[in-house]
């Protein structure tokens, strides 16, 4: 998950909607495309992270299909953002998920818990121009990733996933703990294009977190309670 953990004023953002921005659920192949168009700006020009075939200009991988997608879209409908929900496989269990690579909890190999309701969050990107015009989103970069956030709560919300599975840098878990979005680390430390951290959320149990600690944040990344939810998974408190 990429994010600019540079902002200021981070107690303010949830302060007012998305402005001229919008989140927009991936519903056709030609957004799915502009999906891969901004991934390929964000990991291939500028983080330089993933080797991309540059005759494309897109970024994609064999979680794609069995993913759901939201891009970040300005008023023109130009990709700002993207984030993808990866689901799990039903018949190769221990392949569902990216993080599986790298982390051996005892949550991700237990066909109960990830088919009872999880999903890992992945491909959280925000582009640093706007529409691919050089303007720089900066100013508006903790809105567009509390923006992001929504679109995981929802999309989450409508696939009956309530563990949210993540591979983050540290600095993003230190500054969604901040806006109160606590994701727990479940691994180590490894080093993958920089040290990123193995991590885990309950998603019902999160949003109670959040509205406590912050109703702004809660009201802004669940539209107002519409996604708040319930949990329907099974208890975590068996892996704790």
């Amino acid at each position: 998950m990429l994010l600019n953990t540079s902002t200021r004023n981070v107690t303010d953002v949830a302060e007012g909607p998305l402005g001229p921005y919008k989140l927009l659920p991936v519903a056709t192949s030609d957004q799915l495309q502009k999906a891969f168009q901004l991934r390929y700006q964000v990991y291939c020009v500028e983080k330089q992270y993933e080797s991309c075939d540059r005759s494309l200009g897109m970024e994609f991988d064999a979680f794609d299909d069995q993913s759901v997608h939201t891009l970040l879209v300005d008023s023109q409908e130009n990709a700002v953002g993207n984030v993808r929900l990866i689901l799990p496989k039903y018949k190769q269990l221990d392949q569902s998920f990216p993080i599986q690579k790298i982390c051996n909890h005892k949550m991700l190999h237990d066909r109960q818990f990830i088919f009872g309701g999880a999903a890992e969050v992945s491909r959280f990107a925000i582009s640093k121009s706007l529409g691919g015009q050089g303007q720089r989103v900066v100013p508006s970069l903790p809105v567009l990733s509390l923006g992001l956030m929504r679109g995981v709560v929802r999309m989450s919300r409508e696939h009956g996933v309530d563990e949210l599975f993540a591979v983050m840098e540290p600095a993003l878990i230190r500054l969604l703990a901040r806006l109160s979005i606590h994701f727990i680390p479940i691994g180590p430390l490894i080093d993958y294009h920089g040290m990123r951290q193995p991590c885990h959320a309950n998603l019902t149990r999160q949003l109670q977190r959040t509205e406590a600690e912050n109703p702004a944040v809660w009201a802004f990344i669940t539209d107002e309670g519409n996604y708040a939810g319930h949990s329907t998974s099974p208890m975590l408190a068996n892996y704790c």
